[in-house]
């Protein structure tokens, strides 16, 4: 057996393999992140709780806007070494002062917040406010800035 007829034996078990590790999902063509499967799937949920007009973009192509009361929410499964990145980047315009922000809205550091279970959909939830933006990984009502169910984490620049 030569060299070429090797390399495209070892392709071909490696695409099937990636197949396997990874899944195969048509919707992972379109603009948002790849479908849960199984093991550790993920749901992202940013939610605007009292801010005018918020304009977001998160690891997709375009800008969107999100109003009070509105959720952006995308789910995914992680990936075999754990790489996964989705970054955030908020804007809103507060009396005469422009407020923007950039997080990560998910990360390996928010996946130890939101859960780790290998067969359940682990959630995660943001939410924006004009005093911050906060983080819960249960979708408890929000009360205050001195809520126990959710954590600040930013401060808007």
């Amino acid at each position: 057996m030569n060299f070429l007829s090797k390399w495209c034996i070892f392709l071909y078990f490696m695409l099937h393999f990636s197949i396997f590790v990874n899944g195969f999902d048509p919707s992972s063509i379109s603009k948002t992140p790849p479908s849960s499967k199984f093991f550790e799937p993920y749901r992202v949920y940013i939610t605007n709780f009292d801010i005018d007009c918020v304009i977001y973009q998160c690891s997709i192509p375009s800008p969107d806007l999100l109003l009070p009361g509105n959720t952006f929410t995308w789910k995914f499964r992680r990936n075999l070494f754990e790489t996964d990145k989705y970054y955030c980047s908020f804007s809103w315009l507060q009396s005469t002062s422009l407020k923007q922000m950039t997080i990560n809205a998910f990360d390996k550091e928010v996946a130890k917040m939101c859960g780790r279970n290998w067969f359940q959909m682990n959630r995660c939830y943001w939410l924006l406010t004009q005093s911050g933006i906060y983080f819960s990984k249960n979708n408890e009502t929000f009360q205050n800035s001195a809520d126990d169910n959710w954590r600040f984490m930013y401060g808007w620049n």
